[in-house]
């Protein structure tokens, strides 16, 4: 049966039309029409309708406000090949009146009707083939692109245990690679890892919240890295919210965050920690950094281990233990962490790697660490498909200032919402400067510099959750900080003023659109100044520059020397040494936070080459060469794998 046909239950328990755009579509006319009917409290199904009525409610600036209305009027004439205008109050007429010219939008002052061109920019190749903006079309069946939304797809009846996991609503699998890698997780025996690749959108996280059910169930905990703070924060809100409807549940779930991140109060960690131990806890969601390195939390992890309280590690986005191995080394320490639990206490829980994106060397590399010798253990789920649902434009090259004059266009016509991503901070703050200046309001930035609280509002003002009553946002101009799993179903556009450093890098960025199975749009702009006195690098330059590399022999030398230097011999330990992972080497003038990353990564480097073994510091360890004001994570206990290394 064809989806138009049926009607969809959501996660909340509430049931939603398949096409509230269409049964919606008069209640909205008159919205935007009737002076009677302006309510700020008027609720829309449609994310589209209900993102014009919160900018009106919020008196959003006139672009915020003339940019949602193109794409209500665009999505009707490719919908329907019909009506293409929409009558307007004579308020809201003469309020957005003066921006038509450059928004594709067209006035008619007899009968107050709005209409709006398609877009075909001329820099494009072959714009005259299709409408750049089609995406507007999305929440009509012209606009539903995904297998399992189109119906091409038989329906997969989902498992029991699919079902039954919080707030049990699921009905069917969303595609044949959820279905299998369910199916796996829950058949694993302990000490196994299940390496799975599903594309995004089609539910992996589904995957990971099913085991961990069934982990609670009995009375254990499911710890699952993520590699950034908005994701923990998304999943965090996420997955509460489920577990919290259920009462018997409830009972037994510790309330509050079960985010572990920075900023949390000393208070909370020990509630985390104690919740951990005693799997009160579904869910632990925590970054490399703090699972490797946070003393407390590392305690609380061996003794959850220790307690048969550890049910299963998740490594979401599972491709970056290796792409982000040289400036984030603490995604190596996970694998090294995971075999010292499992050493000392053999068969006690189960690992899942998943992600859209491992390539043939990031499996390789992730079977090296994490896959077991024993072959039994090691299980495989690949269902990596091409997505369909973003329709991708590339841009030729072109000067700084004309990339910018196409951008705005771009802003100027795409549908919302809208993701700009660009490399640098900087470049993030200039473009949001610049598209304040251009008039719109509901924008902001999200970098590897924004705080936790800002992370956490911008994904709610993302998604209108106004459960504070606060403004939406229709554009996030971010750095690859923001967006790895963020679930955002109804984001449409996603613009890169950049070139991606990696194609896993552009492909898991573009994915943040079109997760609801509808089509979405994908356009890239690059830059390459015409004299190289105008910029520095150009987007190819930055690119290659930040793409994975290993560690240089010129930058690993001195950082060995100086933390070999200062070493502490551990009396009776058969040659092994503690190092200082935050000592600087002598040529360099001053400390800085970066010294802890180079130097981790080139024992890293020397362990792959199998120079020296490591293991983790305790604080016996450091109480047996006398070390009282420091923590254990600040050091490394290493030994020479060979006697003529010494």
């Amino acid at each position: 049966m064809h989806i138009s046909n049926l009607r969809i239950q959501s996660r909340n328990h509430t049931l939603v039309s398949a096409y509230p755009a269409i049964e919606e579509d008069s209640q909205f006319r008159e919205f935007v029409f009737s002076t009677s009917t302006q309510d700020a409290d008027t609720e829309f199904e449609d994310p589209l309708y209900r993102r014009f009525a919160d900018a009106l409610k919020f008196n959003s600036s006139d672009r915020d406000i003339g940019i949602l209305l193109r794409q209500v009027i665009r999505r009707n004439f490719l919908h329907e090949s019909a009506s293409e205008k929409l009558k307007l109050r004579n308020e809201l007429f003469e309020q957005l009146r003066h921006i038509s010219s450059d928004m594709g939008l067209t006035f008619n002052e007899a009968n107050r009707t709005v209409s709006a061109k398609p877009w075909k920019p001329q820099w494009l190749p072959n714009p005259n083939n299709r409408d750049v903006d089609l995406a507007c079309v999305a929440g009509t069946p012209k606009g539903e692109r995904a297998d399992w939304r189109i119906g091409k797809t038989a329906p997969i009846p989902a498992d029991p245990h699919f079902i039954e996991m919080p707030p049990g609503t699921y009905v069917n699998y969303r595609t044949i690679g959820q279905q299998h890698a369910a199916r796996a997780i829950h058949s694993l025996p302990k000490g196994g890892v299940l390496f799975t690749i599903l594309p995004t959108g089609s539910g992996k996280t589904s995957v990971a919240e099913t085991i961990a059910y069934k982990n609670f169930k009995g009375g254990q905990s499911t710890v699952i890295v993520v590699p950034t703070i908005a994701l923990a924060h998304d999943l965090d809100h996420r997955l509460r919210a489920n577990y919290e409807s259920i009462p018997d549940l409830n009972q037994r779930v510790l309330s509050g965050s079960w985010a572990w991140t920075t900023g949390l109060s000393d208070d909370r960690r020990s509630e985390l920690a104690t919740g951990l131990e005693l799997g009160k806890l579904p869910f632990l969601i925590t970054s490399p950094e703090s699972l490797t390195q946070n003393g407390q939390l590392r305690t609380a992890l061996w003794d959850c281990t220790a307690k048969k309280r550890l049910g299963t590690l998740v490594l979401d986005e599972a491709h970056l233990f290796t792409q982000w191995a040289d400036f984030r080394p603490q995604y190596r320490e996970l694998s090294k962490l995971r075999r010292e639990l499992l050493t000392e206490h053999p068969d006690a829980f189960t690992t899942l790697c998943m992600s859209a994106t491992i390539g043939a060397q990031e499996m390789d590399d992730l079977i090296k660490e994490f896959g077991n010798p024993d072959d039994s253990k090691n299980s495989f789920v690949v269902n990596n498909v091409i997505r369909k649902e973003p329709s991708i434009w590339i841009a030729p090259d072109a000067e700084p200032h004309e990339r910018e004059k196409r951008l705005l266009e771009a802003v100027d016509r795409l549908p919302r919402p809208l993701l700009l991503y660009v490399t640098k901070v900087d470049d993030a703050a200039k473009w949001v400067d610049c598209l304040k200046n251009r008039g719109y309001s509901r924008v902001v930035s999200v970098t590897g510099e924004t705080g936790d609280s800002e992370r956490a509002n911008v994904l709610k003002r993302l998604k209108l959750q106004n459960d504070e009553n606060l403004e939406g946002v229709d554009i996030v101009v971010a750095t690859k900080a923001f967006g790895l799993g963020i679930d955002c179903e109804d984001i449409r556009s996603v613009i890169h003023a950049c070139v991606p450093e990696t194609v896993d890098r552009w492909y898991q960025e573009i994915g943040r659109a079109g997760r609801d199975g509808h089509v979405s749009v994908a356009l890239i702009l690059p830059a390459v100044p015409k004299y190289e006195k105008d910029y520095m690098e150009d987007d190819y330059g930055i690119a290659n520059r930040l793409g994975p590399g290993p560690i240089t022999i010129e930058k690993a030398k001195p950082r060995w020397e100086a933390m070999f230097a200062r070493k502490k011999i551990v009396a009776d330990s058969h040659g092994e040494f503690l190092l200082d992972l935050k000592v600087k080497p002598d040529h360099l003038e001053r400390q800085t936070e970066h010294d802890f990353r180079w130097n981790q990564g080139t024992l890293q480097s020397l362990e792959r080459l199998e120079i020296v073994q490591r293991q983790f510091v305790t604080d016996n360890d450091l109480s047996a060469v006398k070390i009282v004001d420091r923590e254990a994570s600040d050091f490394s206990k290493v030994k020479f794998i060979a006697e003529n290394y010494l």
